[in-house]
């Protein structure tokens, strides 16, 4: 499955939207964003697809991975502890981990680009990143209409919602 974010655009295949929508994994859903919601995401590098899931796309250490294809270093193990979404910040930064302190929350499209829609809940590589929730986890990126909400990833069910930052949910840090 291919996953792009371009400008304020967000297109992914159908069949993780929602199964009515089209009965192939062919086709393309575009979701466009508000200028508002737009402008309000933070810059990223895109993230590339991963083309052949047969061959490794991550280079697998004890307690991080590296993405080949994003060069993103993220936590292997979130520590199974669920904050809410300030005290998620403010965890990422605070982070030690493998010899260095520049840790983050994840924006939405780099959260997104370590999901495997090839496989059941949760929609990870599991052995790549072991205890993996079949749950919500934190982004770094606020909603713009509603200053009491962030946006959201459901390992479960691949949808990207907001909700509110006093929810508790896991976190997966990055670098």
């Amino acid at each position: 499955m291919k996953l792009v974010f371009l400008s304020a655009w967000l297109f992914f295949s159908a069949s993780i939207v929602n199964s009515s929508i089209a009965n192939t994994d062919n086709r393309v859903v575009v979701i466009p964003l508000g200028v508002a919601e737009a402008e309000r995401l933070p810059p990223t590098a895109p993230v590339a697809a991963r083309a052949d899931t047969n061959v490794s796309d991550y280079i697998v250490n004890a307690i991080t991975v590296i993405d080949k294809a994003t060069q993103l270093i993220w936590q292997r193990e979130d520590d199974n502890i669920r904050r809410t979404w300030e005290d998620a910040l403010d965890y990422c930064i605070s982070l030690e981990l493998a010899g260095s302190d520049h840790w983050r929350l994840p924006n939405v499209n780099e959260l997104l680009s370590i999901v495997d829609f090839d496989v059941g809940t949760p929609k990870i590589d599991v052995t790549t990143f072991p205890n993996t929730d079949s749950t919500l986890y934190w982004t770094s990126v606020p909603r713009a209409r509603n200053s009491t909400s962030a946006w959201i990833v459901d390992f479960d069910d691949m949808r990207i919602r907001s909700n509110f930052k006093t929810n508790e949910f896991p976190v997966r840090c990055v670098r």
